[in-house]
């Protein structure tokens, strides 16, 4: 934009001084000429079309004198796209072209025109260091950017770190006060309970039978509230993503890729169904195919949490019960051919998944292409 506003300037200001010299039709045709030479060198980037429009510009000066009064335009022209050595070359011809030049127009338009060459490289380095400064802001900016890109990220992973040690260290502080009321609360009660029953059983006085009847029942509660409580705390601190990685881990049967993708904040009958889900799977996997991979996909979307354990098992294979693959020559000789799993997706540990699932208002679909996909998604409660 500041080039268009510049060579419209140099411009103008060669046409005005054509204007005071000559109104006949060699002035017309020179503008002409001087405006196509100035759009073609606007319009296109390409060196071949300067070079030829240039040498056009000079071949019309010396034909026209009348072209010398754009000389500025032309000037700013070579200054973006040509050497400083053409750029001596054209002094040099305008040197040899000045002396009839000035006899025509006389030295006072000779001024304006070299006050106009002057304002051409002025307007020249003016726009050149404003180029530089935008491209320098333009780097910078992105650099900028990119920094910022890079320090979220880096602030992000320092939340999530920090989020999972408080979570590890949150589970491992339930852990400890479940361990101190089992062995602390819990022992003295049962001693308490103990006492009480032996005193029970020795009380000869009526007036105390009531009110021991009533601390066995108070000590009773607070045993069983007690139970209750470390029970809840060792539920809520059972670390899902632990449990599933020792379970893909420990299955020996084949390979187990895990893919992992929950928060913290997991409800303990989610984790619980997962694990139990994922167990039966796998044994499955174990008793009834000959699959050599297996995923499990563990995920919560902002809606649900899901499960989807896979393997590439066919449908001929039978997994004996002692680990060893062979084929399933009984229903090969009866003309079969059909996944054990077929039979087993009725059997009771996939009713039990279901079951599971469906206690937790969830779904859970089973598919037989290309292998054995159990599907689960169970939706989040409000």
């Amino acid at each position: 934009m500041r080039k268009i506003t510049d060579e419209g300037f140099l411009f103008l200001y060669g046409m005005g001084l054509l204007l005071t010299a000559e109104t006949g039709i060699p002035a017309v045709i020179a503008t002409l000429l001087a405006c196509i030479y100035t759009c073609v060198n606007l319009a296109w980037s390409e060196k071949y079309l300067h070079y030829i429009t240039t040498i056009a510009f000079v071949a019309g000066g010396i034909v026209s004198k009348e072209m010398w009064m754009f000389l500025p335009v032309a000037l700013y022209n070579m200054l973006c796209f040509y050497s400083p050595f053409y750029i001596g070359i054209g002094g040099v011809v305008v040197a040899c072209v000045a002396p009839t030049f000035r006899e025509d127009y006389g030295l006072d338009k000779g001024m304006f025109i070299v006050v106009g060459m002057a304002a051409a490289v002025l307007l020249y380095e003016r726009t050149k260091r404003l180029d530089e400064l935008e491209q320098e802001y333009k780097r910078s900016r992105d650099d900028s950017k990119e920094l910022t890109l890079m320090l979220e990220k880096k602030n992000q992973d320092l939340l999530e770190k920090q989020d999972t040690e408080v979570y590890l260290a949150t589970l491992k502080e339930r852990n400890r006060i479940a361990r101190e009321i089992h062995d602390n609360v819990g022992h003295m009660l049962s001693r308490s309970i103990l006492m009480v029953g032996a005193l029970k059983a020795i009380n000869q006085n009526e007036n105390l039978k009531v009110p021991m009847e009533q601390l066995d029942q108070t000590l009773n509660e607070a045993m069983t509230n007690v139970r209750q409580s470390v029970h809840d705390l060792h539920d809520e601190s059972v670390n899902l993503k632990e449990v599933m990685e020792s379970l893909t881990a420990e299955f020996s049967f084949c390979p187990v890729q895990l893919t992992y993708d929950m928060g913290y904040d997991i409800p303990k009958e989610i984790k619980y169904s997962f694990i139990a889900i994922t167990k039966e799977a796998l044994n499955n996997v174990m008793r009834h195919s000959n699959a050599d991979e297996v995923k499990i996909l563990v995920r919560e979307h902002p809606w649900l949490y899901q499960l989807i354990i896979e393997d590439n098992g066919t449908e001929h294979g039978q997994i004996q019960p002692d680990g060893h693959r062979e084929e399933h020559a009984a229903q090969e000789r009866a003309g079969k051919s059909g996944n054990v799993r077929k039979t087993e997706s009725n059997g009771i540990g996939i009713k039990n998944m279901k079951e599971r699932i469906r206690m937790l208002g969830g779904n859970m679909q089973i598919q037989k292409e290309n292998g054995f996909r159990i599907f689960i998604t169970v939706p989040k409660q409000s």
